[in-house]
């Protein structure tokens, strides 16, 4: 939309539950980003129900202006509900099955990356079997959903149950790295 000697992009999000994101390479001739001067390309996140104005203004009126643009959009679900979440890490995450003392168990670790999160999920499927993990975390940039301060993950897992651990960035425009180091533990149930 071009209006006076501006140039103005309008970008809105009407679904309910996608997010879009898009980018943007900007070829500009004697125009501005308004809130970022020096810049050349946009990333924005539109997030559902978002209506998003970004503004290139004229450097100088007495000259011709203009700009050529390219752009690129993605669609992802968001998904909220933990039940989806859980079905997600489980049909598109690493799968590692739990070796202990040479034997296999019916105990499962799932990992995953989507919507700029780490999700870890571990799940005990033996009858009569104590999961007990511990992982310990290196990480930049990131934060456990629940205790942002512990660089580890201590879980107990009673037959049949399942845990759901979150990592999210602190500063979602920087960079994050992660990686880990676990010990474990299957155990008989104590009467």
């Amino acid at each position: 939309m071009y209006g006076g000697s501006d140039f103005y992009f309008l970008m809105e999000n009407h679904s309910e539950d996608q997010l879009c994101k898009a980018k943007f390479k900007l070829d500009l001739r004697n125009m501005h980003d308004i809130d970022n001067p020096s810049s050349k390309s946009w990333v924005v996140d539109i997030y559902p129900g978002a209506k998003i104005v970004k503004k290139l203004s004229t450097t100088d009126s007495s000259k011709k202006s203009g700009v050529k643009y390219s752009y690129a959009f993605r669609v992802e679900e968001i998904l909220n509900d933990e039940d989806m979440i859980v079905s997600k890490v489980m049909d598109k995450g690493k799968k590692k099955q739990i070796q202990y003392n040479n034997e296999d168990y019916n105990i499962y670790f799932y990992s995953s990356f989507f919507q700029k999160k780490f999700y870890f999920m571990y799940e005990n499927n033996e009858e009569d079997k104590v999961f007990e993990g511990n992982y310990k975390f290196t990480k930049t940039n990131l934060k456990i959903v629940g205790d942002e301060h512990s660089d580890e993950i201590k879980v107990v897992l009673q037959p049949g149950e399942r845990e759901l651990k979150v990592l999210v960035p602190i500063d979602p425009d920087q960079e994050c790295t992660i990686s880990y180091k676990y010990t474990y533990v299957v155990s008989e149930i104590e009467n």
